[in-house]
């Protein structure tokens, strides 16, 4: 085995890549032994990531295979090659063997070899136009509208869209209509004389009715985005502009000089920044659940566990929902959710709590980060949720009265 490892620093993979659906994969039949498969990966990942590499190239189902080196020494999978048998960096081939014996699941590395030049030259030739494909292609990412969520603070209209008045439906409408620029002649407002009960009952043939042009059924996915998620959302990167909100604008305009997430002056809102990014300007998944947690309409589904940074997944699933649906991975669940959040594990950031079920600990200094501590975060959060509670009881209190 040629031990000499070739330094390549520009080879990142990244975790949503390793993470195939389980329905996709098929299961290696008993007695199996595969040939040598020889797999590139950079030697710094955990050897779980090479597992993930194999499940995509081969289609196979490889979760409950165990890792050993030349058949012998048992290897920890979210530990690397360098932390347990090979000393060097960069990209290496590991060739290894897959076998169901005995009852025995083995992913048997062989051998690591540093990579021929000419190996080098073919996978880089591979990468560039793959990274530019990445690049050009479009995909539609949706995010909450800042606009529509002021409207409703300033016209006290419930974050539940199953407790809306007639007038409220109409509100809504009214804005999307002219947010998603339906054509003039096919907005009929009185057909949208329905309360937020009657909007949830909504069939895909009855809104076409009303709304008989919506390209790319844009429309439609924001409606349902409305009823499943309780969430008024935009495509990400649309400009909104709000002539009623001179203060939403000044917002604006403020958060242009500052990379770190703002609060707002009345402090009974919180509101987490999103500029504050890696990875070519996308949201990272430490940031989208930190979102969550500064978020009062998302308490049903993530919220602080004491003041010491815990948080609690209350609907680990919906959580994984929402994730897909900022990243455009509709297969998203909270499997692969777990999994890419074992990529923290290692960091000063994010920590599964042991004993705990659905339970992370931001290990991160909160309050250097953002100018708020987990303590203080949780407290506005509670008296952000008190203020939507007292509104939709007055709002519940009025529909009795109709």
């Amino acid at each position: 085995m040629d031990e000499t490892l070739y330094p390549i620093t520009d080879m990142v993979i990244s975790p949503e890549s390793i993470l195939p659906g389980d329905n996709e994969l098929t299961e290696l039949s008993e007695g199996i032994t595969t040939a040598v498969v020889a797999q590139h990966m950079e030697i710094s990942e955990p050897l779980i990531v090479l597992k993930g590499l194999l499940e995509t190239r081969l289609g196979l189902n490889l979760r409950d295979f165990k890792f050993f080196l030349q058949d012998t020494q048992e290897l920890d999978p979210q530990r690397n090659l360098v932390d347990q048998c090979v000393q060097g960096e960069g990209l290496v081939q590991v060739n290894v063997e897959i076998s169901y014996k005995n009852r025995s699941k083995k992913i048997n590395i062989v051998d690591v070899l540093k990579p021929s030049d000419e190996t080098l030259a073919e996978l880089e030739a591979e990468a560039a136009p793959k990274k530019k494909k990445e690049k050009d292609e479009q995909v539609t990412k949706w995010v909450q509208s800042p606009e529509f969520k002021f409207i409703m603070d300033r016209e006290d209209i419930p974050s539940n869209p199953q407790l809306w008045q007639y007038t409220h439906t109409q509100r809504w409408f009214k804005w999307a209509a002219k947010h998603f620029k339906l054509p003039a002649m096919s907005v009929n407002h009185d057909l949208w004389l329905i309360s937020g009960k009657q909007l949830g009952q909504l069939t895909h043939e009855q809104f076409l009715e009303k709304v008989p042009y919506d390209p790319s059924d844009l429309m439609w996915t924001h409606l349902e985005l409305l009823r499943k998620c309780k969430i008024v959302a935009i495509v990400q990167n649309t400009t909104e502009t709000s002539p009623e909100s001179p203060a939403s604008n000044k917002k604006k305009i403020a958060r242009k000089g500052s990379n770190l997430p703002l609060m707002p002056a009345n402090r009974q809102s919180l509101e987490l920044l999103n500029n504050r990014t890696g990875n070519n300007g996308q949201v990272q998944l430490w940031q989208f659940l930190l979102e969550m947690l500064t978020d009062k309409d998302a308490r049903d589904y993530i919220a602080w566990s004491g003041n010491d940074g815990e948080f609690k997944l209350l609907n680990p699933e919906m959580v994984a929902q929402m994730w897909g649906l900022r990243k455009n991975k509709p297969n998203m669940n909270y499997e692969k959710l777990s999994r890419a959040l074992r990529y923290y594990y290692d960091g000063d950031m994010i920590t599964k709590v042991q004993g705990k079920r659905f339970v992370y600990k931001y290990d991160v200094d909160l309050k250097q980060l953002i100018g708020y501590d987990a303590c203080e975060l949780n407290r506005l959060v509670m008296e952000a949720e008190q203020k939507k509670i007292s509104k939709e009881l007055r709002a519940a209190s009025s529909n009795l009265l109709i």
